[in-house]
């Protein structure tokens, strides 16, 4: 066999099932903000009277290095898929969705400047390389899809105590309980269960990243135990199917009808959602899909949902990328190119649209 035909044979053999040649039909992306200054000061931070020089923006928002994340993003979405977003914007081919945050609007505008910068006819200022593109967003206490935790569900609250004391958490919490005693007695805050500790994590990460000096009694427990405890609170958000629906059911249902609706009509629905949000809207979305694998995202990382056609055959490949690998997610019981019937099969009891997540919270 000759060379030539050997490689055509390795080249078709390693295209089978992996989605290679196959047309991309829709996008959709979820990223979290860039890096942004710390949301929460505990009481013994040692480094509390720095605050307005250690970040003069204020508390929870946009940095500068968050603003470059944000953009080289947006430039890495243009270059990834040159062949499929136009260079121009247009109105009809993106739809923006941000998160009522300061920090989330902020780096979806910064995302879009590396994605549309602006050319030909779309030039306004000769000296500006940028150009305004829309950016939807919801109030938080009305928004239970990305920002989620200004708007509150009875139902989800119900059911997190119940798990909370549940025997089986009990008896983490109780292996926990000299971890949130030690936590407590150092930074002054009563913290009882993960969810307490994100904001502790979340501070201590953002001074050293800024090489501040951490105190002593961060040794031993920052950031291995202090992270365990932050991704596993939302892990437990979105525990149980019921809990996945109204913490993650929002968001799946959004970017899964987005797809629907370009399947019914193409030639007349938008092929890209952009979606900016948070490290919980990503985290919980992975976890009600089984594919979250314990780890904090990035700033600026992203889930990327890609809706290809092969044969005949529609189908989803999702990735996940952050500062470090860009990896593919295969939920547990698909391959890595799912079917789209099979995808929306396998999440169907996770699927809730607003109304009916309006009325399910409300019944408590």
């Amino acid at each position: 066999m000759s060379l030539t035909w050997l490689t055509l044979l390795l080249l078709i053999y390693s295209d089978c099932g992996s989605g290679e040649n196959s047309e991309l039909l829709s996008l959709a992306v979820l990223y979290r903000h860039g890096n942004r200054s710390p949301r929460i000061i505990y009481k013994n931070d040692i480094h509390r009277e720095k605050i307005p020089k250690l970040w003069p923006e204020g508390l929870g928002q946009l940095t500068n290095i968050g603003k470059r994340q944000a953009y080289d993003l947006g430039r890495w979405y243009r270059e990834k898929y040159a062949d499929f977003i136009p260079r121009k914007y247009h109105k009809n081919f993106v739809r923006v969705l941000s998160s009522d945050r300061d920090r989330c609007l902020m780096s979806a505008a910064c995302n879009l400047a590396g994605l549309f910068p602006p050319e030909g006819v779309q030039v306004w200022n000769d000296q500006l390389p940028w150009q305004p593109v829309p950016i939807h967003t919801i109030p938080s206490d009305r928004d239970g899809m990305i920002q989620q935790s200004d708007r509150r569900c009875r139902k989800h609250d119900r059911l997190m105590g119940e798990l909370v004391r549940s025997e089986n958490v009990q008896k983490f919490l109780r292996s926990k309980k000299r971890l949130f005693e030690y936590l407590s007695n150092h930074t002054g805050e009563d913290l009882r269960v993960p969810e307490d500790v994100n904001p502790v994590h979340d501070l201590l990460f953002i001074q050293d990243f800024l090489n501040l000096t951490l105190p002593e009694w961060t040794k031993g427990v920052f950031p291995q135990e202090t992270s365990e405890m932050l991704v596993m609170g939302f892990a437990l958000s979105s525990n149980t199917t019921e809990l996945g629906r109204l913490k993650s059911g929002l968001v799946l249902d959004y970017i899964t009808t987005f797809f629907e609706d370009y399947l019914k009509n193409p030639q007349s629905t938008q092929k890209f959602l952009m979606l900016s949000g948070h490290d919980s809207t990503m985290s919980t979305l992975m976890n009600v899909l089984g594919v979250f694998d314990w780890t904090w995202p990035d700033y600026s990382s992203t889930l990327v949902f890609e809706l290809r056609r092969k044969h005949g055959n529609v189908f989803l490949r999702i990735y996940f990328k952050d500062s470090k690998k860009i990896r593919n997610l295969k939920l547990p019981r698909c391959s890595t190119d799912c079917n789209f019937e099979e995808f929306k099969r396998i999440t169907k009891d996770y699927r809730i649209n607003d109304e009916e997540w309006v009325k399910e919270c409300a019944s408590g």
